[in-house]
């Protein structure tokens, strides 16, 4: 099943004019890849059409709920990590231990909807930094009609400065729905917890 998904797919976005640049540099084993700007369901088929150009293993984090027969199968077969948000679980921890165990990239959404976002959610920043691995910065282009994976960034720990750097890079993109991008993103702001 999930072969003729991905098939349809690449058919269909071969007929649309879309082309990729989807590999990583060979010397990269693991990493972060940021996705952005993400303002449709759209985005995942054209990313599922550029699929078999990709040279890398591949996960992503999926909600528990998606995990149903036969969507199982799809969320299986590209790498899902299925996350249960009624669990309280510290997965910045959890994460970064199976970097230690394992060479894969996880592919996140750090703008968290398909809405306008004013920040961005920080949890992809915090499992680079636990990890030790690197940022690689991914595009979906609607005016050019690409998906494109950019060169790996190795984070400073200097949130603000590194946000400048994804700033720089997502400012020119062409989202499909371009009022649910914010270019101007900043990092979300850490709760402020009172001590006793």
């Amino acid at each position: 099943m999930f072969f003729l998904f991905q098939f349809l797919c690449r058919i269909w976005c071969r007929l649309q004019g879309w082309t990729y640049g989807l590999s990583v540099p060979p010397d990269v084993k693991k990493g972060i890849i940021i996705v952005a700007p993400h303002t449709s369901n759209w985005d995942f088929i054209y990313v599922m059409g550029g699929y078999h150009k990709i040279n890398f293993r591949l996960r992503v984090f999926a909600k528990k709920t998606l995990f149903w027969w036969p969507l199982s199968i799809v969320m299986n077969r590209i790498g899902a990590i299925a996350v249960d948000r009624v669990k309280k679980e510290n997965w910045v921890d959890t994460t970064a231990q199976l970097f230690g165990k394992e060479n894969f990239f996880l592919a996140l959404a750090p703008e968290g909807t398909r809405s306008y976002a004013e920040y961005w959610r920080t949890g992809f920043y915090h499992i680079a930094l636990a990890a030790k691995v690197p940022v690689l910065m991914a595009t979906i282009d609607y005016k050019v009609k690409s998906a494109v994976i950019g060169p790996a960034y190795d984070l400073t720990g200097d949130m603000e400065k590194d946000f400048e750097v994804f700033r720089d890079y997502f400012k020119n993109s062409n989202p499909k729905v371009t009022v649910n991008f914010n270019p101007e993103f900043s990092p979300r702001p850490r709760s402020k917890t009172t001590s006793k």
